[in-house]
């Protein structure tokens, strides 16, 4: 098959497969044996270790130069609007400052 299927949806199985590998990931270099991780709850990964809670948002493409990430970029707005929806969920005395 040289043609792509309309109605394919490999570029999004490709994309849970990469979140969680990357969960993996980050699992396994995690030092807290208690640590958890969870796909697609609050973010497209959360790690939950030394009860601090951590979002990761994942961008993965199958194009060989995918587009930038940039302010007027939908998918930045996307994931603001995700983070904004979740924050009460979240405990903010845990929320790490970086200067």
């Amino acid at each position: 098959m040289t043609t792509k299927n309309v109605h394919s949806a490999d570029d999004a199985a490709l994309g849970f497969l990469y979140q969680a590998q990357y969960a993996l990931v980050l699992l396994w270099l995690e030092v807290d044996d208690d640590a958890v991780v969870y796909l697609e709850t609050l973010d497209d990964v959360v790690l939950v270790a030394n009860g601090d809670t951590f979002l990761e948002q994942l961008k993965h493409s199958l194009k060989a130069k995918p587009p930038s990430l940039t302010v007027a970029s939908l998918p930045l707005w996307k994931t603001l609007k995700a983070w904004i929806d979740v924050l009460h969920e979240l405990d903010r005395t845990h929320t790490t400052k970086t200067a």
